[in-house]
């Protein structure tokens, strides 16, 4: 082999080392990654899974809140209805009132002024009703 072969094959062989060191540097550095990534896919699973906890938690507590904001807008608008319904049986007696004044002056004035009183007196809570308060 001549000086020449020799110096060649010397070269090759640094550059085969170097390329050979190099590979290695980026095996590692790839596992590092890898390793790096799945910790990172990992943390999110963690976080998800809190997050989700914390938020049915928070849905689970509201839920009482919720039932309460209900059953208050249930009572706001029975309460509504009940205030028209006596203000327009109280209209009707009012109406009676100034087309035939205060006392009927025949039977069917004075069982119309009766049924226009019952009616409004309906309103008013039965005494069972009153039993529970």
């Amino acid at each position: 082999m001549s000086v020449l072969e020799i110096v060649v094959v010397a070269i090759i062989a640094t550059l085969m080392t170097i390329i050979l060191i190099a590979n290695l540097r980026l095996t590692l550095k790839n596992r590092s990654l890898i390793i790096k990534a799945a910790q990172a896919e990992l943390d999110r699973i963690t976080v998800y899974e809190q997050a989700k906890a914390i938020f049915k938690d928070e849905h689970d507590k509201s839920g009482g809140t919720d039932g309460f904001i209900k059953f208050m807008t249930k009572s706001r608008d029975w309460a509504f209805e009940y205030i028209e319904k006596v203000q327009l049986d109280l209209y009707e007696l009012q109406t009676y009132h100034e087309k035939n004044g205060s006392a009927p002056k025949t039977v069917a004035q004075a069982n119309e002024l009766n049924k226009i009183i019952l009616k409004l007196l309906d309103n008013l809570p039965k005494e069972e009703d009153k039993k529970d308060v």
